[in-house]
This record gives C-alpha cells, sequence and structure tokens, in this order.
C-alpha cells in the first residue's frame, strides 16, 4: 500500500441536539412527555437534510455518533441528548441553514453548533509522495504560524476507528524513511 498525503479535506461540523421535557410514569404520558421521542423525530427529519456533493471531496455525510436519555423502562425521558458530526464537502452555511431548518420543526430541542474544521487545502509538493483529497477533519487548521503544513502518516482511513483498525508493520517502516524526508524537505 502507498502511503498518501492529504492536500483537500473537507470541513466538520459537530453538533448537540438536546431536549428537555416532562418526566413522568410510562402509564400515564399524558402528564409528560418523552424527550427520547422527541429526539428520534428531530433526528428522523435531521436525516432527511439533502446534503451537498462536491467532485473533489464527494459527497457530505452525517453521523448521529451518540444517543443517550431517559432513566429507566417505566418512566418518560426527563432529558435526550445526540451528537451529531457533519463531513461537508461544500456549502458550509448552506448546510447550518438546512439543520436550522429541519430542527427549527422542533421546538422542544436544542441545537448547539459546537465547531467545525474549516475546509484545508494543504500544500503538496514533495517528491516521492503520492496524494489524494480525503473526507474526513484534521487539527490542522488549529495551528498558528506561518509555516508549512502537512499532513502524512502510514495505513488507511478506510478501515480507522472499526474493529480490524490496523496499520501493516511494512507501512510503519515505510513511513519512518518518508518521515525524514519529509523533515528535511521542511527544514530548507
Amino acid at each position: 500500500m502507498l502511503l498518501k498525503s492529504i492536500p483537500p479535506l473537507c470541513i466538520r461540523r459537530n453538533i448537540d441536539l438536546t431536549i428537555h421535557s416532562d418526566q413522568s410514569h410510562s402509564g400515564y404520558p399524558h402528564l409528560g412527555k418523552s424527550a427520547t421521542l422527541l429526539l428520534f423525530d428531530a433526528l428522523n427529519d435531521l436525516r432527511g437534510v439533502e446534503l451537498p456533493v462536491s467532485d473533489l471531496l464527494g459527497p457530505s455525510t452525517l453521523n448521529i455518533g451518540k444517543i443517550e436519555g431517559g432513566a429507566g423502562y417505566n418512566i418518560l425521558a426527563a432529558e435526550a441528548k445526540a451528537l451529531c458530526s457533519i463531513r461537508v464537502a461544500r456549502d458550509v452555511e448552506g448546510i447550518k441553514a438546512a439543520v436550522r431548518g429541519a430542527i427549527d420543526k422542533h421546538p422542544d430541542v436544542d441545537v448547539d453548533f459546537k465547531f467545525q474544521y474549516p475546509e484545508m487545502l494543504l500544500e503538496w509538493e514533495f517528491e516521492g509522495f503520492e496524494a489524494e483529497p480525503m473526507a474526513y477533519g484534521t487539527d490542522i487548521p488549529r495551528l498558528k504560524g506561518d509555516h508549512r503544513k502537512v499532513l502524512y502518516g502510514p495505513g488507511s482511513i478506510q478501515v480507522a476507528h472499526g474493529k480490524d483498525e490496523y496499520i501493516l508493520v511494512s507501512e510503519l517502516m515505510e513511513s519512518i524513511e518518508k518521515y525524514k524526508t519529509l523533515i528535511l524537505e521542511l527544514l530548507k
């Protein structure tokens, strides 16, 4: 496997959805509101938002990474929360407006746009390195200063965060030599 640099990266926007409602006994649902059911309704509408596609980065994607709420089997949940992430291929403000449009139909849901990574188009003119666009975020935009910024590493994003995540020893060994090359080039 060739090690790849990552010049163009997508934007990531993290979103928290939170609902506070009236807890009650499940045998008397008319005395309260289930925050978890309200959250599922809002998430269903969020899933229906049409996300843009980029010729360079492909489709934008929505991930509902974590859902929590409720206290027990026989209690209407007083609170529920979902942690969501949208990897935006383009049109950040359009996506934000579309998310607001979907969620604003649900008056019990609070939307908190946590942060976003701005799009990064990294310089990549290093001999012996292959580059390709990748649809994930990076902390590189948080690095301060006017120095050159590169993103490089062994392995494949295709297996990241999965149960079978791995890096081959040969990739790791090759990356050591490639890092030396990069460091010497950047020190020029």
